[in-house]
């Protein structure tokens, strides 16, 4: 090893692994509120996550937490029996409101009182499922079908994207001018993208499946379900059903992939009857089970579901829920990572390089 210390050799080999583990620490809070008999984390931007509690009076309503803490703010309007969040972007908050049994999507701007009825005209329902802080997404029932649709913030902007030859529609996630969802096309499932027109409608189904959802979109990838068969697929997409890939680990009969961010994919894999949090990053290989990290011991928590994931000043967060066996109630969590930058990988490459190169000479 010539004049190259072990000391040496050891701190470089520590600042290796250090580089190369960056992305695999997480750390997870509980979001749940003490007032509330269960709570769930769905969605999230910036500094807000977003989801809805149950009360101990049986109610559901929609709220989110802001900066990240455990400071939860309720939007449920006084005139809805139950409420939910969605998404939230920019201020402003989208899910659905539940008045004289009739779901009603809905906006709101940080508090209860400024809630928004999206129904469009004519429409005896609508779900919103997602927005990505221009376009909104769900769907609505117009003479009793259920179509695919967008909005642009208000009722009167609902864009209809329900594909001719299907008997009914969803879409779930949205981003940059692109949509996902489903078909139901000759009785069968089709995994969905859009471009914002009934006509821009793109299957993504992969051969030989037995039907398929998408659930999530960020820039050219898609995630969500394939059933083939007899097992469900988590699936991860860039635009077409040939490219599609399977995300479930070895021996995995149940995996479903519901959100993607940047390099990350998000969902759930079912191992040995129970359901685990998980994140990849765009290969069956890559998954990482994100369960280990919740306090305590594993014994201390039950089923736990990974619903959204979003990059916010270089730190991956991740919203989601699990059952607390020591609590006996499900709790809204939120998984927070670094995610090391191009710039500052390199600049420690380059530290690296210059400490080897003194110490070698």
């Amino acid at each position: 090893m010539g004049n190259f210390s072990f000391s040496t050799y050891y701190l470089l080999m520590t600042l290796c692994v250090a580089l190369g583990t960056t992305t695999t620490r997480a750390s997870v809070r509980s979001l749940h509120p003490e007032s509330a008999q269960s709570s769930f984390a769905v969605t999230g931007a910036a500094l807000v996550a977003g989801g809805w509690i149950d009360t101990f009076d049986g109610i559901r309503k929609a709220g989110y937490w802001n900066g990240l803490t455990a400071s939860w703010t309720d939007l449920h309007p006084e005139a809805a029996s139950e409420s939910n969040l969605a998404a939230v972007a920019d201020g402003h908050q989208y899910g659905n409101v539940v008045i004289n049994g009739v779901s009603r999507a809905s906006s709101w701007t940080s508090t209860a009182s400024s809630w928004s009825d999206l129904t469009p005209s004519g429409s005896t329902s609508s779900v919103l499922r997602s927005s990505d802080g221009v376009q909104q997404v769900g769907s609505s029932v117009l003479d009793g079908t259920q179509r695919a649709g967008l909005w642009r913030g208000s009722a009167k902007s609902w864009t209809d994207l329900h594909p001719s030859l299907a008997t009914d529609s969803e879409a779930y996630s949205t981003s940059g001018g692109s949509q996902v969802g489903y078909a139901t096309i000759a009785g069968r499932a089709i995994a969905s993208l859009w471009k914002g027109t009934m006509d821009s409608w793109v299957s993504l189904h992969p051969e030989g499946a037995a039907w398929s959802e998408a659930y999530g979109i960020s820039g050219l990838h898609q995630v969500g379900i394939v059933a083939i068969g007899g097992v469900l697929h988590a699936s991860f997409w860039s635009g077409s059903g040939q490219s599609w890939i399977s995300l479930n680990p070895t021996g995995v009969l149940d995996g479903r992939a519901f959100a993607v961010a940047g390099d990350f994919q998000v969902g759930t894999v079912n191992i040995d009857g129970r359901i685990r949090a998980s994140l990849w990053q765009g290969s069956a290989e890559s998954w990482q089970d994100l369960s280990l990290v919740l306090p305590g011991s594993p014994d201390d928590w039950g089923d736990t579901f990974a619903r959204a994931a979003w990059i916010e000043n270089s730190t991956l967060h991740i919203a989601g829920y699990g059952y607390s066996i020591t609590s006996s109630r499900m709790e809204a969590l939120l998984w927070s990572r670094v995610v090391p930058t191009p710039f500052s990988a390199a600049v420690l490459l380059v530290g690296l390089s210059r400490m080897a190169s003194r110490t070698c000479r």
